[in-house]
């Protein structure tokens, strides 16, 4: 949350949002200003003519045809906007975070179930080549499972090459500046966090969605700019006031004060108001479809999320019992090579069905754990938010 760059970035603009709702409302303040001033004037055949003076001046706005709060108003919703763009980027670097951390992991298992599939390998073959010196087994058994070792061992070094490539892309989401590999190990399981049995109200997930609320922030502060623009057709009208001293010597003297008001009202420039109506009406409706398109999409988005987590748990599932009964049959399938029932073929089989379980399950299990974690970027969860 400190270092990420693009966490970063979305905090300055709001920061910058907040900043302009403050310059927008300064328009009510009054504005006061102090002067200080002295001239000589000497021209030929005259004396030398000196004036000087200070004094403080000051204006109030009165009324502007409600064009200040409706500015003011725009502002409090780009602020809005600001902060639930903050609030997508935030659940963007969730997501790429959970994301990162699961590929590590993967990486980090898939190294250990290589190796583990790697020394089974060895292992049958130093029984395929005892079986051979014993006159049990033929000398292709021994080539196809060197072959295979020799496989198992290279997928150890493909799968130590994914490690470091996932720390760092964890290092990138962390907004870390020096990549040791040594500091980025990770432990976690894959595990899903919940229950997801009931399907939700994507309706309500689509409006409770930061990217959602971002649109309806625009189009909240789109209508309030077409009454400014419209505001721009009203008078203005300005309290103003000014207390000075002047005199031919200083300090000056003499006192003195104005008071007034100033109405201004516009009669002809050159089309720019009436043309600033339009833009502003035409943004409003462009973001008024825009709001409708946004909202059907982000909708489909969510659901589509919600199926393709039910699938990736629905998989695991299947998943889960295809290994354990590869498992099984690999187990029962050495004892009875071992023992001279099963043919090498036939083992052989069952021990690469084995080992692509093996792979697959894992698989299934990261997937689930991606899956997961893209529903929860669909919902809008932040790294706020603690859920």
């Amino acid at each position: 949350m400190k270092n990420n760059p693009e966490l970063v970035i979305a905090r300055e603009k709001l920061n910058q949002a907040r900043y302009t709702y403050v310059i927008s409302r300064s328009v009510y303040l009054p504005r006061v200003n102090s002067y200080v001033d002295g001239s000589g004037v000497k021209a030929e055949n005259t004396n030398r003519f000196d004036a000087y003076s200070y004094g403080v001046t000051g204006s109030q706005l009165v009324f502007d045809g409600f064009k200040t709060i409706h500015d003011i108003s725009a502002s409090s919703a780009d602020i809005q906007s600001a902060r639930h763009s903050y609030d997508s980027v935030s659940s963007n670097i969730r997501v790429k975070l959970r994301s990162t951390f699961i590929e590590l992991l993967k990486a980090q298992e898939f190294v250990v179930l290589n190796e583990t599939i790697a020394r089974r390998r060895r292992q049958n073959l130093e029984l395929v080549t005892a079986r051979l010196k014993a006159g049990k087994e033929q000398e292709n058994a021994v080539l196809s499972f060197k072959a295979s070792s020799e496989q198992a061992d290279f997928e150890v070094e493909k799968a130590r090459r994914r490690i470091q490539l996932a720390q760092r892309q964890l290092a990138k989401e962390l907004g870390r500046r020096e990549f040791i590999p040594a500091l980025l190990n990770v432990k976690g399981e894959f595990k899903p966090r919940y229950a997801y049995e009931k399907a939700p109200d994507f309706q309500h997930l689509t409006d409770d969605n930061p990217q959602q609320k971002i649109i309806v922030d625009n189009l909240e502060a789109a209508k309030f700019r077409v009454h400014s623009a419209y505001a721009d057709l009203m008078p203005k009208v300005y309290a103003n006031a000014s207390v000075d001293r002047s005199g031919s010597n200083w300090p000056p003297d003499q006192d003195s004060w104005t008071a007034g008001v100033n109405l201004s009202f516009p009669l002809f420039e050159g089309g720019s108001n009436l043309a600033s109506i339009s833009k502003a009406r035409s943004s409003l409706t462009q973001l008024e479809a825009q709001e409708h398109s946004s909202r059907d999409a982000l909708t489909s988005t969510i659901e589509q999320a919600w199926n393709n987590l039910q699938d990736a748990l629905g998989t695991l599932k299947v998943q889960q019992a295809v290994y354990e009964a590869a498992a099984e049959r690999a187990k029962e399938a050495q004892i009875k090579y071992t023992n001279g029932d099963l043919s090498f073929d036939d083992w052989a089989v069952i021990e690469n069905d084995f080992a692509k379980e093996s792979k697959a399950l894992l698989d299934a299990r990261s997937g689930a754990a991606f899956t997961e974690a893209s529903w929860t970027n669909a919902k809008g969860w932040t790294l706020e938010d603690q859920r």
